[in-house]
């Protein structure tokens, strides 16, 4: 699967609604359901930093709003542990996934605000993580209209390059790991033709599902008045175990 466009997440869209639209955060952490399967917390992210405190800085790029990021809070967060543990998207995951369970990874908003220039660099997910993930899905959620034009892409079929790709921080500027298994992302683009990207018009209920190895980007949001608030849920199969991802090179599981 590269990416395909679903509609089913009208919770999730409320859902994250409640919290980005100023209900109070919890500051203790809820006990754990025993319906839940969790892995998801953040030192388990490995060289994923694109926190909140990176993803707000300035872009270099003229711009008159904030783009956002933060992640791992569903299980404080009431509404955000709602959709995963009672909604229907750990049944879509699976049957996506063709696999037996579903277990949620993190969920990560992200907010790019009306006159957000900055651009989400091509990457695929699975080199910031500490997963080796064949089965995984995300599933990218929007709670407010998104043109084409402002809509994340993807590089259809790059799922199946059988490729890891230097990560790199949502600045542009790559993470400096050391491992032979890692590559220069293509020039996505400078070569568009060359590829088969795709996009889509996107409403509040919308989601799109794609594996964790597909590549994909998103430009800024040049709207003079919308924010592109996005949740994605991310869930992983029964094959997917955890790997850690050392800077000498090595890729070790356990």
């Amino acid at each position: 699967m590269t990416a395909g466009l679903l509609s089913f997440a009208r919770g999730a869209r409320n859902a994250a609604r409640r919290v980005l639209g100023g209900l109070a955060w919890p500051t203790q952490p809820h006990s754990p359901s025993p319906r839940s399967t969790r892995t998801s917390s953040r030192a388990s992210l490995g060289w994923w930093s694109a926190s909140r405190e990176e993803a707000g800085k300035s872009s270099p790029e003229k711009t008159t709003g904030r783009f956002f990021g933060d992640y791992c809070n569903w299980q404080r967060i009431e509404p955000f542990r709602d959709f995963v543990e009672h909604s229907t998207a750990a049944s879509v995951a699976q049957a996506l996934m063709g696999s037996q369970r579903a277990r949620i990874f993190h969920e990560h908003v992200l907010v790019k605000e009306a006159g957000a220039a900055k651009l989400t660099p091509w990457h695929h997910d699975e080199p910031y993580y500490c997963v080796s993930a064949e089965q995984a899905v995300s599933l990218w959620i929007p709670l407010d209209p998104v043109p084409r034009e402002t809509c994340v892409e993807f590089v259809a079929g790059s799922h199946k390059w059988g490729k890891l790709f230097r990560p790199r921080k949502f600045s542009g500027v790559a993470y400096d790991h050391k491992s032979d298994r890692l590559e220069e992302l293509p020039d996505i683009d400078a070569n568009r033709d060359d590829y088969r990207i795709l996009g889509w018009d996107l409403e509040p209920g919308d989601a799109i599902a794609f594996n964790f190895h597909t590549v994909h980007g998103a430009p800024g949001n040049l709207a003079s008045q919308q924010s592109r608030r996005v949740v994605s849920f991310r869930w992983l199969g029964d094959g997917d175990c955890l790997s850690r991802r050392f800077r000498s090179g090595e890729y070790r599981g356990f």
